[in-house]
């Protein structure tokens, strides 16, 4: 329920990655705690807006068409604003070229390990889309947006996402990165709404899940990334929900 936060931990005993862990998280705050709106949000991000929750039951109520999934503004030192993380829901084709572009950037990577080809990474990335795959930034504080895709860092669950989807909230089947596409995809899908709300505001203050479980050089953490979002890639287009 809205009326105030609750701290309870889930020891899982292993690794679940992103989206299974977050499904633990989802099925105890519904059959345990009843709830009525999920927040999941990274464990680097901070709640600094006192009436977080009352905004955010007013956004949901006040509107005619009851959105599926809502995002904030999630800042990020006062520089950029990660929401939204993408200004549409991603097209069959755009798919099927970056799973092919990641793919290269992979074997880029792999041939940098012999070649020390570090020089031509920014080039590289330019000519092959790397940043509409992964998201960018805005300086610029966007307005009120429907049918966007929402940032991973922080996303919010509202009763009619849980109607719809009471098993699981994220794709079971990805490890971690590309969940936003997926979950946006399955929302359209089900003829649902996605929500970026700028007047909820919350701060990002870094990657730090990422760099834990990346430790090495910016290679290797390259590699990390690139191989578990061409999975959840290759995922997305298996469900065929990418029109």
């Amino acid at each position: 329920h809205c009326g105030s936060f609750r701290r309870n931990w889930i020891r899982s005993g292993r690794n679940l990655g992103f989206a299974k862990g977050n499904n633990l998280g989802y099925r105890y705050a519904l059959d345990t705690l009843n709830a009525d709106f999920v927040i999941f949000a990274n464990n680097d991000t901070l709640f600094t807006q006192p009436e977080f929750l009352n905004i955010l039951t007013d956004c949901y109520d006040s509107r005619k068409i009851k959105p599926a999934l809502i995002g904030p503004d999630i800042q990020c030192g006062g520089q950029f604003h990660q929401n939204p993380f993408r200004d549409h829901i991603i097209s069959k084709k755009e798919l099927n070229r970056w799973i092919r572009n990641r793919s290269l950037w992979i074997c880029f990577l792999h041939a940098d390990r012999l070649l020390h080809l570090s020089g031509w990474c920014g080039p590289f990335k330019r000519v092959y889309d790397m940043p509409n795959i992964t998201g960018m930034g805005n300086a610029d504080q966007p307005t009120t947006a429907e049918n966007v895709v929402l940032h991973g860092a922080c996303m919010i669950v509202t009763p009619v996402f849980i109607e719809v989807f009471r098993k699981y909230a994220f794709y079971p089947k990805t490890f971690m990165y590309g969940e936003e596409d997926i979950i946006a995809c399955l929302c359209r899908a089900k003829g649902l709404m996605t929500l970026y709300a700028p007047s909820l505001i919350m701060e990002h203050t870094g990657a730090v899940s990422t760099e834990l479980s990346t430790a090495g050089s910016i290679t290797e953490q390259e590699l990390f990334k690139s191989k578990y979002l061409v999975r959840s890639l290759r995922i997305l287009k298996r469900l065929g929900i990418c029109k």
